[in-house]
């Protein structure tokens, strides 16, 4: 999917299942409020300057058993969730160049399983929050420029 702006549907703006190689390029998902990007047991995946924006009380991206996802250029603004990311028993998770702005959240990160993404260039704008991140333990597993983030 490239150059789409996707908007206002009362669900999830984008929903995938068992897919391989997907692509969202150059889109905008705003004001889906059942959230904006959803994976389930998908590999290899590319956000290339996609922007997630009020995506009601849900994470603006969620994934669970997915590998190999990649966000690039990416912006994460203006909504309100628990958590603006859940990764659930994902693996190989890369965030680079990406930003999360006026955004409202307990924690920027939730993680379940084995999920443990990398962070590069990427930059929290001034949000009040409690954790950066959490998992079921506790654990810091989140690296941020390839250093552990604390």
């Amino acid at each position: 999917m490239e150059g789409c702006e996707l908007f206002g549907c009362g669900s999830t703006g984008v929903r995938a299942s068992g897919c391989y190689g997907i692509t969202l390029r150059d889109t905008l998902i705003r004001d889906c409020s059942a959230g904006g990007a959803s994976f389930a047991v998908c590999q290899s995946v590319m956000l290339d300057g996609v922007t997630l924006r009020n995506t009601g009380a849900f994470q603006p991206l969620s994934l669970q058993e997915c590998s190999y996802i990649s966000a690039q250029d990416c912006s994460i603004e203006e909504n309100l969730s628990e958590n603006l990311l859940l990764a659930s028993c994902s693996d190989h998770l890369f965030f680079n160049d990406c930003s999360f702005r006026n955004n409202r959240f307990s924690c920027l990160l939730s993680l379940w399983g084995d999920s443990a993404p990398e962070f590069w260039r990427c930059e929290v704008g001034e949000e009040q929050y409690k954790a950066l991140y959490s998992d079921e333990e506790n654990r810091l597993r989140a690296r941020l420029d390839g250093e552990i983030w604390r």
